[in-house]
């Protein structure tokens, strides 16, 4: 195992920031989660006398390794619709409408739930009719797939992108008429590490095109499904590892956001994978993500938080608070700027490059 290393400021790593100092420490993946096994627990004031509290767990994903990867479509190519698979079986949103017809009202379990961990093993519609474990319908799903031939990738099961359970019951009776089914969308792992966000997440003018792949299962049993498969394929490994910087260098930057008062409320921290756009796109308003021939995966960090436009402001006194993923450099601890807008009106999410262990010196 490559033990902490120092740098020397190159050139590369100018262009990847400014602001570097003349010499940082680096990190390989299993040292960092060393870093972050004791979670991260503090309190905070900010300038406007506001109190946050930080206490979560530090996730790192992945194995031993880091890697940058150049994905695109693969060979599939462009020629399936969209970029992605679709299969449906007496799709389980049908039965809801049917079951509207017989005045039964859609009734939530969980309804559209963000990066909820979820227990694999438990049976989340039992009392409605539906006997499936989570785990069950991710098998079922990964069994249809490779029937019908088509790509099995590797998903973060255990935190999907959006979670709900919904079944259909008569308001006056409470009779299921239609049993409960599973609806999430699950993100996509590529060597271990998740893909949580486009790093065009972080930016108020976010750049285009934009790609996130997640399939989406709905579910109710074997019989009854749709699934929504996207494509992602691994097209070229510009790193099998990278260095990193130290986890206290990356909470430093969620720190001074903190104090300014833009991020009043952290949610979690995970390392995973970011999604950058290919340099080579010069149009940055296009809407289709299918545009592009490639992406790149590059190992971040991305803090789960609520960030505010306006830091005086509360973020619990908007009309919709909710929370943002922000892309933070895993390799300089720096954050992308939410209002930057300095590639053609809007936030640089082009793919620039990376340190590598041969950069650092001993």
């Amino acid at each position: 195992m490559r033990m902490k290393r120092v740098f020397a400021a190159g050139a590369l790593l100018l262009a990847l920031t400014p602001n570097f100092a003349a010499a940082q420490e680096y990190y390989t993946l299993p040292e960092i989660r060393e870093q972050a096994k004791d979670g991260w627990h503090e309190i905070y004031t900010d300038k406007y006398g506001r109190e946050t509290v930080v206490d979560i767990d530090v996730e790192v994903y992945g194995e031993e390794a880091a890697p940058v990867l150049k994905v695109g479509w693969g060979k599939y190519g462009k020629t399936i619709k969209d970029c992605m698979f679709m299969l449906e079986r007496n799709p389980p949103i049908d039965t809801l409408m049917k079951a509207k017809q017989h005045g039964g009202k859609s009734t939530y379990i969980y309804e559209f739930e963000k990066n909820v961990k979820v227990d694999l093993d438990q049976k989340y519609g039992e009392e409605y009719g539906n006997e499936l474990t989570l785990r069950e319908a991710y098998d079922l799903t990964m069994k249809i797939l490779k029937e019908h031939e088509m790509p099995v990738y590797d998903y973060l099961y255990e935190l999907p992108r959006k979670f709900s359970v919904v079944y259909s019951a008569n308001p006056k009776t409470n009779e299921v008429l239609a049993p409960a089914f599973y609806n999430m969308s699950v993100r996509m792992k590529k060597r271990g590490l998740p893909i949580f966000n486009n790093a065009g997440d972080s930016y108020i003018s976010s750049p285009t095109p934009w790609y996130n792949p997640a399939i989406t299962i709905t579910m109710k049993n074997q019989n009854e499904y749709s699934i929504y498969e996207p494509i992602l394929e691994e097209e070229e490994a510009l790193a099998d590892d990278i260095p990193l910087c130290s986890l206290d260098k990356v909470i430093q930057s969620i720190e001074s956001k903190i104090k300014e008062g833009y991020i009043q409320n952290v949610v979690a921290l995970r390392f995973g994978y970011s999604i950058y756009n290919d340099p080579a796109i010069e149009k940055v308003d296009r809407f289709s993500g299918y545009d592009a021939d490639y992406y790149y995966l590059v190992p971040s960090w991305i803090v789960e938080c609520a960030y505010v436009d306006n830091p005086k402001k509360d973020y619990q006194s908007y009309y919709e608070p909710q929370t943002r993923m922000i892309t933070i450099n895993a390799q300089t601890g720096e954050m992308l700027d939410r209002f930057d807008k300095s590639y053609k009106g809007r936030g640089d999410a082009r793919y620039k490059g990376f340190i590598s262990w041969d950069d650092v010196k001993k």
